[in-house]
This record gives structure tokens, C-alpha cells and sequence, in this order.
């Protein structure tokens, strides 16, 4: 009995031990979804339909490059689709998700709950980083605490554990910039193989010699179907397989899991070369601060500091003299754009959504502005102004020491990560939409009278179209005196300036003067219930208007669109083609959608009359 219970004890470990290194699992990579193109969405659908089809696939990863420009919407497409895998799936982000980013990289995260990844499957380690270029275009590159984490987690596996590492890029020179950095980290454990994409076709690589392979895009590329990687892992072998859609998988590669597969050495391969620095003796370190995060920006310069903001969200400031940390200040997510420091204040963007004034001193916080996107702008500084762009798609000055928004323009078509140039009355930047884009940075303040008239001296019009105005609805419930001086003082102040100076005076004015209750269309006649802050203060601008001028038409409008920034057709045309099955939307607004081009030929119609009014 004894012998039988060790053969029985035997039978199970073999069977066992094999059944811990023998799965299959999917492979995909370059998937390069747009929001709105049926190529590449079909492509990913029919993969996802064949990995759920194929027997024994157990979980599926994708590296990178699953969109086109970077942008969330598309992101959620390529999620929805992915959701609908029946095992699950792991993911990074390549290239195309961090170079092309008004988030600034932080909508991949926000959309699939990291950059990276770590698992064990049946005793085999899988872990996978990002290692794209952070919006600024150049090589590769794995961030320090990417690199770190690397170490750490490999450390608590130890040196025995077989572990397959996934990046998007190839670890090689003139492909990630410190692939050095990241073999001679992993060098020292079992690692089995490397997997990427990036080249969009089979290749069979070393990386310092550790074995790699990149697959296919899962684009159908010139071909009729698309396809990934079916990947077959066996106690002593892992096998690649193309696997193309409605095709007998075909191997690619096959790889050892057993033995030595690489040098434990990283003699003899290629490594930096700072010979360069021996030709110009005459340069020379004279400090280094190792922050432990990547920098994307440029340093700014006040009074004998220096200025810097990194991947972590902190800005610091050093003695420009000996590079001593003076202090540091934290944002909650990475500072892409250069920050501008004058008067004894810096200002610089966040990813957080916010554009934030501190001392320059001491580094306590002064102000902080709260946007609708991540601000990834380089900030320029004139005469206690500060003008950035954000990837809300607006253009902001403002006052340095109150942290008073001066003007903002919303018109911009893409989003701004670049440094504007101020020359003489423009602010001159461009953006991710083709546009170079030149303010006049002196607007009209509409609530200071004695600018406005100074500037309607200067200009002496025949008519004013009065287009300036608080418009954020809901916000302006906790701005009620603001809101008040722009919207209704302000109408006053331009109706008093326009009869002084004989000029006409167009008012536009909003839908919300109603109350919303009648039932079917408003007329002209018919009697203001303002209910809101917002409503209360366009129609005080309205009898201000009329009670000062005579010569002045009242136009209301409602549901602007158009090309320049964000409107509700805009936003219903990109929920429509972002491949949901159901979309939600309020229920309780009606509403006539106003054509920004229609309304401009209507005005310039309007004015060559005398019919004024409402």
C-alpha cells in the first residue's frame, strides 16, 4: 500500500508540474483605433470574435499603440471592444497614446487603470511598462520609476522565477534612449523573452542579447483581414504563432523556457558614448540634481532661482548658484509645459486640470485655477500677465498677483502644449490643429469704463456687436457679483459709450431670460422669468440696453455651435461615433440649436437696418 501511495503522490506532482507551464494566451499590438473609422474598429472586433472562438486561451495582452492620436475617445472605443474578451486582458500604452496627448498621458490611466502591469500565470511572472516618449517627440525612453518598480518587483520574484517582460518599443539603440538602463536591470533574472510591437511585423531580436521578438500590428494592413499573436507556452518552450483572422495559426519563433538563453554579462555591448565631452574641456558639470523623475520642460530663471516642474507633479526650486532645493510644491498629476516665474511669482500647467500661482520665494500657494482639461502649456510672462493655453481648447492671460482670468479665448480648434510669444500687442502660439494662432492681447474689459472708453475714442465704430460675456452656466451660481459686473454692468457701460458716440449697439442675449415653463415656442413678447444668477444678469443686461439706447438691437440666442470650441452638436457627434450601444443624455432641455454662421449673416444684415429692439 505504501508504494502505491507514492506512485499515486508521484502521478500527481508530474501531472501537476505540467499542467503549471502549459496555456495559450493572445497577443496584440498596434491596433490604431480613431473614433469613427470602421477599418481598424473591425479589425479589433473580429480579433477579439477569433480569441474568444480559439479553445484554451486563457488571457490576452496588448501592447500599445491601441489608438491613433492619442485622444480618450478613441481610448474608450478600443476599451469597449476589449471588454468584450471572455478571458482577461492586460495592457500598456505605446507611442501613439503618449506623444499625441492632450491629456498629457493621463487619460490611459484614467481609462484602464494604469500604465503598466504585473501577473503571474501558472508560476510564470508576466510584467509590462511604458516605453514611449512622453508628448515630446524623440526615442523611446522607460521611465526612472518605471525602472525602479522593474528592480523592485523583480527582486521580491527572485532570480529563479522565469519572467516574459512586454514594452511597446524594441530595447535597442535608436529605439528607446536608455535601453541600457532597462536590460542591465532585468539582466540579472530568469528572463525568458521579450515582447513588443511598434514595427508592425515579426522580428526576431536580442536586446543586449536577452532574447525578443515584436509581432504583427493587428491591422489588416494590404491584406483583406487582420490578425495578432497566439502564444503557446509549454514546460520547456514558448511559441509564437501569427494568427490571422479565419487562418490556421503559423509559427513565428520559438524560444527556450529552460537554461541559460542570455549572458549574465553585459560585456561587450553597445553603451553611450560621452567621448564628446572630452573635446570640449572647457565645459563643465558645476551642479546635478538626480529628482528620480523625468523632466519634460524647460527650467525658468528669477532673482538667482531656478525653476522646474517633473513627471511626479512637484515643482522646484534651486539656487541657480549651488543647486541647493530651496522648496518644492505639488501638484497631483505631471508638469509637461515650461513654468515662467516674475515679481515674486511662478505660474505653470498641471495635468491635474489646473493652472497654479505660488510664491516664488517660498513656494506657498497664491492661486490656483480650476479648467475643464489638463493644462499642458508653456507659460509666458509680460508685464504681470501671465498667457498660457490649455487642452480645453482655450487661451488664458492672467493676472499674475490676483490670479484674475483677464480675457480667455475659446476658439481654438486643437490643444496647446506650445510657449507664446508676445510681441507687441499679439500673443502669437500654435497648436495640435495646423492653426498659428495671433490674439490682440488688449482686449475690452467690459467692466472697466474708463479702458472702454479710452477704446472706443481710439476706434470711433459706427456699431458694436456686444459678444462678451459670463456663459458658464452652473459656475456662475458661486460667482454672482463677477457675473454681474460683466454681464449686466458691462452692457450698461457699452450702451452709455455707444450713445455717447453715436454708434449702434448689437446685445446678445441668451434663452435663459425664460423660465421654461410655456409650452412650445417663446416670442419676443413674451414676459422675462429669469431663475438663475446667469439669466438674472443677461436680462438685466437686456433693460439696461434698451432703457439707455434706442439705437440697439437684443438678439437671443441658444445651443450655439460651430467650428470653434466645444458645443453640444459636437459633443453628440462624438458620442455618436464612439461605437456605444446607448449614450446618456439629459432629458429635461429643450432647446433650438443656433448655426454660429447663421447667426453672424443675420447680424451683419440686422445692422444695416433700423428695425431695433428685441
Amino acid at each position: 500500500m505504501k508504494r502505491i501511495y507514492l506512485s499515486l503522490s508521484l502521478l500527481l506532482l508530474v501531472i501537476i508540474g505540467s499542467r503549471a507551464a502549459n496555456f495559450k494566451f493572445a497577443f496584440l499590438t498596434d491596433i490604431h483605433i480613431t473614433a469613427g473609422d470602421s477599418i481598424p474598429y473591425n479589425d479589433l472586433a473580429r480579433s477579439v470574435n477569433q480569441i474568444n472562438d480559439t479553445p484554451g486561451i486563457e488571457f490576452a495582452i496588448v501592447s500599445g499603440d491601441i489608438t491613433n492620436i492619442g485622444d480618450r475617445q478613441s481610448m474608450e472605443v478600443v476599451k469597449s471592444l476589449l471588454d468584450g474578451l471572455n478571458v482577461e486582458y492586460h495592457i500598456i500604452p505605446g507611442n501613439h497614446e503618449t506623444k499625441w496627448s492632450e491629456s498629457g498621458v493621463t487619460d490611459f490611466a484614467r481609462v484602464f487603470g494604469s500604465e503598466r502591469f504585473k501577473f503571474e500565470h501558472d508560476g510564470i511572472l508576466f510584467m509590462g511598462v511604458n516605453s514611449g516618449p512622453i508628448i515630446r517627440m524623440a526615442d523611446g525612453h522607460v521611465a526612472p520609476q518605471d525602472i525602479d518598480w522593474i528592480k523592485t518587483e523583480l527582486d521580491k520574484a527572485g532570480k529563479e522565477k522565469p519572467v516574459i517582460f512586454i514594452t511597446h518599443y524594441p530595447l535597442q539603440p535608436g529605439d528607446v534612449d536608455n535601453w541600457y538602463d532597462v536590460t542591465d536591470a532585468i539582466r540579472p533574472y530568469n528572463i525568458r523573452l521579450i515582447m513588443g510591437g511598434h514595427y508592425h511585423k515579426y522580428m526576431q531580436l536580442e536586446y543586449d542579447g536577452i532574447p525578443g521578438i515584436l509581432c504583427r500590428s493587428n491591422l489588416r494592413a494590404k491584406e483583406k483581414t487582420g490578425g495578432y499573436s497566439l502564444c503557446e507556452v509549454t514546460p520547456d518552450s514558448i511559441f509564437i504563432y501569427e494568427h490571422k483572422i479565419g487562418n490556421v495559426p503559423t509559427r513565428k519563433g520559438a524560444y527556450s523556457m529552460t537554461g541559460m538563453n542570455y549572458p549574465k554579462s553585459n560585456a561587450g555591448y553597445p553603451r553611450p558614448d560621452y567621448s564628446v565631452n572630452k573635446e570640449f574641456p572647457q565645459v563643465s558639470e558645476q551642479w546635478l540634481v538626480r529628482s528620480g523623475y523625468e523632466i519634460f520642460s524647460s527650467p525658468a530663471y528669477w532673482d538667482k532661482k531656478v525653476y522646474v516642474g517633473d513627471d511626479s507633479g512637484a515643482i522646484s526650486c534651486y539656487s541657480a548658484t549651488d543647486g541647493r532645493k530651496l522648496w518644492s510644491f505639488k501638484s497631483d498629476m505631471r508638469i509637461i509645459g515650461t513654468p515662467a516665474a516674475d515679481k515674486n511669482v511662478v505660474v505653470f500647467g498641471s495635468a491635474d486640470m489646473n493652472i497654479y500661482g505660488l510664491n516664488a520665494s517660498d513656494g506657498r500657494l497664491l492661486w490656483k485655477i480650476n479648467t475643464e482639461a489638463p493644462i499642458l502649456g508653456a507659460v509666458t510672462i509680460r508685464n504681470g500677465i501671465a498667457y498660457i493655453g490649455g487642452s480645453d481648447h482655450k487661451f488664458r492671460a492672467i493676472d499674475i498677483k490676483s490670479g484674475t482670468v483677464v480675457w480667455s479665448y475659446d476658439g481654438v480648434e486643437g490643444y496647446i502644449e506650445t510657449k507664446p510669444l508676445v510681441y507687441n500687442n499679439l500673443v502669437i502660439f500654435g497648436a495640435w490643429d495646423k492653426n498659428l494662432y495671433a490674439l490682440d492681447k488688449e482686449e475690452f474689459d467690459v467692466t472697466n469704463e474708463g479702458e472702454m472708453r479710452l477704446r472706443m475714442k481710439e476706434l470711433c465704430p459706427d456699431v458694436v456687436i456686444h459678444c462678451a460675456a459670463w456663459t458658464a452656466v452652473d459656475l456662475a451660481e458661486q460667482h454672482e457679483k463677477e457675473v454681474w459686473q460683466i454681464n449686466a454692468e458691462g452692457a450698461k457701460c457699452l450702451a452709455t459709450l455707444c450713445k455717447e458716440g453715436g454708434a449702434k449697439l448689437v446685445f446678445l442675449s441668451t434663452d435663459y431670460v425664460f423660465d421654461g415653463r410655456k409650452e412650445g415656442f417663446y416670442d419676443v413678447s413674451d414676459e422675462k422669468n429669469p431663475l438663475s444668477v446667469y439669466a438674472k444678469s443677461k436680462a438685466a443686461g437686456e433693460d439696461f440696453v434698451r432703457e439707455i439706447l434706442k439705437e440697439s438691437f437684443i438678439v437671443r440666442t441658444s445651443w450655439m455651435y460651430g467650428q470653434g470650441g466645444p458645443n453640444f452638436v459636437k459633443t453628440m457627434l462624438r458620442l455618436a461615433a464612439s461605437g456605444k450601444k446607448a449614450i446618456d443624455v439629459v432629458d429635461d432641455q429643450i432647446g433650438s440649436p443656433t448655426y454660429a454662421v447663421d447667426l453672424a449673416k443675420l447680424l451683419a444684415d440686422m445692422i444695416e437696418t433700423d428695425r431695433y429692439g428685441v
